[in-house]
């Protein structure tokens, strides 16, 4: 991130000038006229296509070097910059790109300054112009962006299923030392694993996880920082040792009873709870627990990726196992219900894509999505027919962490 404070200021403006001539990863405009808004696509483009980079508008240049004073420019009354550039790139960006639009105020009334930052991209190569030409960058003022040819093309295409496979070997690891952990607890005496019954497990992180977003010796602080409060507890526990594993650190039995945390230098959050309960001689899912669960660890990983830096897309993942003909239990009308669940699958994996500004600002929404493709995939869809019956789940799930209820969800 070439502005690396927040809240950028027009101070940071004059000494990012004062530091950085036209090149690979900056250029500027001077203003935000039609012309500057058609080569929107060619510039973001080739910067998500290179190394990542910044555009600032509202700086005149000389041979590429910015030239004082810098005033900004004047804009157009009432327009939503950020919303402009969003729509600029869905519309001539394949596969789209999000950039991050800020702002400035000049010291000048009524002049602004615009600071748009691209990363570089794990989906790239990205394409313009009805998807036939696709940029990079050159490093020349004179000349900022280039054709690719197609060996660069090539090496693009193969950067883009770099993160994919990388966050499958990330999932994968943490799942094993998950099982190795309910392995160790709940081997009996012949040292085979007890049937404990159902198990959640949920996973979040950047869909993309192209680089590492701390270094392991801060991950322990981070995980003790960040607490939420859960059913009569606060998780992770912080009366539990944090493990330190290659990339990870890992709490075992972060929530009451049988339980895991990890969380990796590469922003992958791992979570998992036994749901199994029985109820009067009837074994099932603790239908409560699962929604409370769902919850509260929707609501502490929006905690630690915030705290880790990372801001951008992100998939969710959730797995139960054993299903097979497993009841779903509560008690909501004062005595235990049985809800018919899965009759065919023994398990099911799922995956929700977001963001992490959705996650922040509109969990209550994210996880009543994760609830609506969970019950339907497990045969009770009468639980997540209609919005109504979503909020109420949200709200039971509210109740059983013993959390304030809501008046208003935030969806």
């Amino acid at each position: 991130m070439l502005f690396p404070e927040r809240p950028i200021t027009v101070e940071h403006i004059r000494a990012f000038c004062a530091k950085f001539n036209e090149g690979y990863r900056v250029e500027y405009k001077s203003t935000f006229d039609a012309n500057v808004r058609d080569k929107i696509p060619k510039v973001l483009s080739s910067f998500a296509n290179s190394h990542g980079g910044v555009l600032v508008v509202g700086v005149d240049t000389l041979n590429g070097v910015p030239q004082p004073s810098f005033q900004g420019f004047q804009p157009s009354p009432r327009e939503e910059f950020a919303l402009t550039v969003e729509n600029i790139c869905l519309q001539n960006i394949y596969p789209p790109l999000l950039p991050q639009t800020i702002e400035v105020a000049g010291d000048v009334a009524g002049h602004v300054f615009l600071v748009i930052e691209v990363d570089e991209s794990a989906q790239a190569p990205h394409a313009i112009e009805n998807s036939k030409k696709v940029y990079v960058r050159t490093g020349n003022a004179a000349n900022p962006y280039d054709l690719a040819d197609v060996d660069l093309i090539l090496d693009l295409v193969k950067r883009r299923k770099e993160p994919f496979e990388l966050r499958a070997r990330l999932l994968e690891r943490a799942k094993k030392r998950f099982n190795t952990h309910l392995y160790i607890k709940h081997a009996d005496r012949g040292d085979k694993k007890t049937d404990l019954g159902t198990i959640l497990q949920f996973s979040i992180g950047p869909r993309f996880p192209a680089r590492q977003l701390c270094r392991q010796e801060d991950l322990k602080p981070q995980v003790q920082n960040s607490w939420t409060q859960g059913r009569g507890f606060m998780f992770p526990d912080p009366g539990s040792a944090i493990l330190s594993q290659h990339e990870s650190a890992i709490v075992l039995d972060a929530a009451k009873g049988t339980s895991f945390f990890e969380a990796n230098v590469w922003g992958m959050l791992l979570y998992g709870a036994h749901i199994r309960v029985e109820s009067d001689g009837t074994p099932g899912i603790n239908l409560a627990a699962f929604l409370g669960y769902i919850l509260l660890f929707a609501k502490h990983a929006a905690k630690m990726l915030q705290a880790l830096g990372y801001s951008g897309p992100i998939e969710i993942e959730t797995a139960l196992s054993p299903i097979l003909r497993v009841n779903w239990l509560h008690g909501w009308a004062g005595y235990v219900q049985a809800v018919p669940g899965s009759e065919l699958d023994d398990e099911v994996t799922l995956v929700v894509p977001t963001t992490s500004e959705a996650l922040r600002e509109r969990p209550d929404s994210v996880v009543m999505e994760i609830f609506r493709h969970v019950f339907f995939s497990v045969n009770c869809p009468n639980l997540v027919d209609t919005p109504q019956k979503l909020e109420q789940l949200v709200r039971k799930g509210y109740e059983y962490n013993g959390w304030p209820p809501p008046q208003n969800l935030l969806i």
